[in-house]
C-alpha cells in the first residue's frame, strides 16, 4: 500500500510540474547588452554617434543614448561623471542615433552607448572620434595661436575657444587678412590679444564684439574694415596699435574706455 501511494502524484504539483514544463524556466532579470559604438558624419562641432542594444536583459529598457567627454577629461565616460555630456536617444532595443553637437574642433572624444532597465544601466565598449578644425593655427606654452583658415570660409565664424584641449588666446597676425566674404566674427573670450592685420581687409564686416579678456589690439587689426558701422572697445583693453581702424570709413561710432593707455598712430584714420 506504501508503494503505491507513493506512485500516485499529488494532483496540484503535477499541475506546477506540467505548466514549468509547458512555459519554460523563468529567466532573472540583468542589466542591458549595449555593444558596436558608432561615429559618422564628424564634422568640426557635431557628430552622429550611436549603438546597438542586442538584449534588454529579460526587463524592459527605459531609457537609451550616448554619453561622450573630452578623452583629456574623461576617457571612460558615465552617466553624471565629471566633464561627460549625455543625449538621450529613442528606443527600446536595435541599432540607435544622437545627435552630438556643440564640440570642440580638433578635439579627440571618447564615447559610449547606454541603455537602462530596473536592474540598472549598462555600457558599450568605448569608442574614440576627433573632430577635424578648419583654423591653422600653433602651440606654445600650452596655448593656442590662430594663424589662418582653410577650406571654404562661412560667412559668420565662430573661433573656438578650444583646440587639442588647450585654450585659444591670440588670433595671429594676418590670421584673416583680406576675407572680404565675412560678414560676422565671432571671438570667444579665451582670447586675449587680437595681432597685426588679423581683420585688415575684412571689408563685409558689418559688427563685430571684441570680448573683454582682449587687452591688446594690433597695427591695422581692422584696418579697411569699411563696413563696421560701430565698434565697442572693452575695458579690459590697454592699447591699441597703429592703424588698428584705419580706413574704417563706414564708423559712425566707436567708444574708446579709460582703461586704455596708449593708441598708435592714425589709429582711426581715413
Amino acid at each position: 500500500m506504501l508503494k503505491a501511494a507513493l506512485r500516485i502524484p499529488h494532483a496540484p504539483l503535477a499541475a506546477a510540474i506540467m505548466l514549468i514544463a509547458a512555459c519554460g524556466v523563468a529567466h532573472a532579470a540583468s542589466l542591458p547588452s549595449v555593444t558596436t559604438p558608432t561615429a559618422v558624419e564628424i564634422t568640426s562641432n557635431s557628430a552622429i554617434l550611436g549603438g546597438t542594444v542586442t538584449s534588454d536583459g529579460y526587463a524592459p529598457v527605459t531609457t537609451l543614448g550616448v554619453v561622450y567627454a573630452p578623452t583629456a577629461t574623461n576617457s571612460n565616460p558615465q552617466i553624471w561623471w565629471p566633464g561627460v555630456t549625455l543625449v538621450p536617444g529613442t528606443g527600446t532595443s536595435g541599432v540607435f542615433t544622437v545627435n552630438a553637437s556643440n564640440l570642440m574642433p580638433g578635439t579627440a572624444y571618447t564615447f559610449a552607448a547606454y541603455a537602462t532597465n530596473s536592474v540598472g544601466t549598462a555600457y558599450s565598449p568605448t569608442g574614440n572620434f576627433n573632430t577635424p578644425v578648419s583654423f591653422t593655427y600653433t602651440i606654445s606654452g600650452g596655448v593656442v595661436t590662430i594663424t589662418g583658415y582653410t577650406g571654404n570660409l562661412p560667412a559668420a565664424l565662430a573661433i573656438p575657444a578650444m583646440i587639442d584641449g588647450m585654450p585659444v588666446t591670440s588670433i595671429g597676425d594676418s590670421a584673416l587678412n583680406g576675407c572680404s566674404g565675412l560678414t560676422g566674427i565671432t571671438i570667444p573670450d579665451s582670447v586675449t590679444s587680437i595681432g597685426d592685420s588679423a581683420f585688415s581687409g575684412c571689408s563685409g564686416l558689418t559688427g563685430i564684439t571684441i570680448p573683454d579678456s582682449v587687452t591688446s589690439i594690433g597695427d591695422s587689426a581692422f584696418s579697411g574694415c569699411s563696413g563696421l558701422t560701430g565698434i565697442t572697445i572693452p575695458d579690459s583693453v590697454t592699447s591699441i596699435g597703429d592703424r588698428a581702424f584705419s580706413w574704417c570709413y563706414g564708423l559712425t561710432g566707436i567708444t574708446i574706455p579709460a582703461s586704455v593707455t596708449s593708441i598708435g598712430h592714425y589709429a582711426f584714420f581715413y
